[in-house]
């Protein structure tokens, strides 16, 4: 499960960072991106690391997109957002031929579970919560199908 959940915020990682040219080169600026706290340190630090500020906003940008992925639908989305990839979920569903909002709602599940067993040692009542190979395949497969339709929709 804790795999499942990594493999896709890894991928939210990787996709995301394949727009940072187009957000930060495009003609609107997207919001989120506008967002991002940017301390007065990093600032120097682009300006004494780098000869062309703008490779030094795409690294502070690539480090910002990599430490906010995960496997969260929430943060997927604003993830995606800060590089002007908005509305993604419902493209997704439908790829997927299922109702809207079913994607969101499997990769909430998928995080929740995820972060008890990263978190609690998976616990339920007084022991360890049951976790069966058939559950872990079916979120695998959640996790394949979504992951494809957001490479088919991006």
């Amino acid at each position: 499960m804790v795999a499942v959940a990594a493999a896709v915020e890894s991928y939210v990682s990787e996709k995301a960072c394949c727009y940072i040219s187009e957000a930060l080169d495009g003609e609107e600026t997207p919001r989120r991106l506008l967002d991002i706290p940017v301390t007065f340190e990093k600032l120097r630090w682009i300006e004494d690391t780098y000869e062309r500020r703008r490779w030094g906003q795409r690294r502070i940008l690539k480090d910002h997109l990599e430490n906010a992925a995960s496997v969260d639908p929430g943060k997927i989305g604003t993830v995606f957002a800060t590089v002007g990839k908005r509305s993604i979920w419902k493209p997704v569903d439908r790829k997927r031929g299922l109702d809207s909002g079913t994607s969101e709602r499997q990769l909430g599940e998928l995080a929740l579970r995820r972060n008890l067993i990263a978190h609690t040692g998976d616990r339920k009542g007084t022991g360890k919560a049951p976790l069966s190979v058939g559950e872990v395949e079916e979120w695998l497969s959640h996790a394949r199908s979504i992951v494809q339709a957001l490479e088919a929709t991006l």
